[in-house]
């Protein structure tokens, strides 16, 4: 039996795609996963992020590539109408239900969506945060100071800003609200060292310049993307952005009293909490 899961969006949408497909493969282990590549073809272009983990894409040819995109087009009209429309053989987020149909049935289905919850792989937690944690031994831990505990604040610019689509879709928390987070943090333990993690170092560093014990890390985000969310994940607490890329950096590196400090509002109209996404040990500003 072949599932197809399709990859797009930046690193972190396509860690929530892969832990739902490895979750799959654990509690299903009769069941072959394969992840199509579609990042390229999307509104904002993205590249293939997976490479670490060494997952590559299933290699098809354009015409499938076409034919995926009309099928979920299609699939996606019709749902809005009629959720169990599932003649084309692709399940969206909000037909999830019909997953177990197909496995019983021990039909091949595609698999699309963001599926941005850990309840998607939450049966299999332990051992999807073991094998993306796996990949973390090699990195550096320097700058670990064992006397003063450390916060990551992910500070996510880049095409939220840059981009019509991303400054209409996307809220931007200004930068009060990341310094109104270190504030908070400061009144639990006024020696906790804060380290900047952004796509955006020069605005961030001019911001942050008058902050005592905050540092701006310094790499090459465009080109390691993964590696600046591994090494957040060293860190004893979390100040992230409305981002899936911090909410894994988050979640891989949360200790047992780890602060994980997020945005009251994930989006311009809703709140954090109507997001699928939201978890309940979040302090939300």
């Amino acid at each position: 039996m072949l599932i197809k899961i399709l990859i797009y969006g930046g690193l972190g949408n396509q860690l929530f795609q892969v832990a739902f497909g490895e979750s799959l493969k654990i509690t299903h282990n009769h069941i072959n996963i394969k992840y199509i590549d579609l990042t390229k073809y999307a509104y904002t272009k993205r590249k293939w992020e997976l490479g670490f983990l060494n997952i590559k894409p299933l290699n098809i040819s354009k015409r499938e590539i076409y034919s995926i995109f009309f099928k979920r087009f299609i699939n996606s009209k019709l749902n809005k109408f009629n959720s169990n429309f599932l003649y084309l053989g692709i399940i969206n987020e909000k037909q999830y239900k019909y997953i177990q149909n197909y496995l019983e049935q021990n039909r091949n289905f595609i698999l699309d969506g963001y599926w941005q919850s850990e309840k998607y792989f939450l049966d299999n937690k332990f051992d999807i945060k073991t094998f993306l944690n796996s990949k973390n031994k090699n990195f550096s831990t320097k700058n670990r100071d064992s006397k003063n505990q450390k916060v990551a604040v992910h500070i996510r610019l880049g095409d939220y800003i840059n981009t019509l689509k991303g400054r209409k879709n996307h809220l931007v928390c200004n930068f009060e609200w990341y310094k109104n987070a270190i504030i908070y943090l400061k009144d639990f333990n006024k020696d906790l060292k804060f380290t900047v993690f952004s796509d955006d170092k020069e605005l961030v560093k001019n911001e942050f310049k008058n902050f005592k014990n905050l540092e701006i890390y310094n790499s090459d985000y465009s080109n390691s993307a993964y590696k600046d969310l591994f090494e957040m994940t060293k860190y004893d607490h979390f100040i992230i952005s409305n981002s899936s890329y911090s909410w894994w950096a988050s979640y891989l590196g949360e200790k047992e009293n780890s602060k994980i400090i997020a945005p009251k509002y994930w989006s311009r109209s809703l709140k954090t909490k109507e997001f699928s996404l939201y978890r309940e040990n979040w302090i939300l500003l």
